[in-house]
């Protein structure tokens, strides 16, 4: 009578939990069920497929071992990603200074330019009171001279 689906899986895990412990009470059960295999599956057919399962796990070492490195890597990228946008923002706020110390050279130079305005009509007012006297509300040029007294 076959099996259902269900039940093969049921069997299938009772073997696999109990068939470990039936071969440590009687080892020459081992060799029953060997036979069985090896008339189910000739020793090269047998062989075959140990050697096809061996190289399945190996691939599948070496696909873990990459997606592994593949993890490692990615951190090692997330966290040069981090540092590339930390270095971004302060590159950005040595901009903003850089700008702001402009401005205020600009205001500076704009400072100076009123400054030396200033000195120059500072001067133009010295000469025009150095170089005049008032009388009677005239300019006279007069010549500016220490006399003793």
């Amino acid at each position: 009578m076959p099996f259902s689906k269900a039940e093969l899986q049921e069997i299938k895990v009772y073997i696999f939990h109990q068939l470990p412990l039936v071969f440590e009470e009687d080892p020459s059960f081992a060799t029953v069920i060997e036979g069985i295999v090896a008339q189910k599956f000739p020793r090269d057919e047998f062989a075959r497929l140990l050697d096809e399962l061996t190289a399945l796990r190996l691939a599948s070492e070496r696909v873990e071992a990459r997606q592994d490195q593949h993890a490692s890597t990615q951190q090692v990228l997330q966290q040069d990603v981090a540092e590339l946008r930390h270095d971004v923002a302060e590159l950005r706020t040595g901009q903003d200074e850089l700008r702001t110390g402009q401005d205020e050279r600009a205001g500076q130079d704009e400072l100076r330019a009123g400054q030396d305005e200033l000195r120059a009509g500072q001067d133009e007012l010295r000469r025009d009171v150095t170089g005049c006297v008032l009388v009677r509300m005239s300019c006279v040029p007069v010549r500016m001279s220490c006399v003793g007294t």
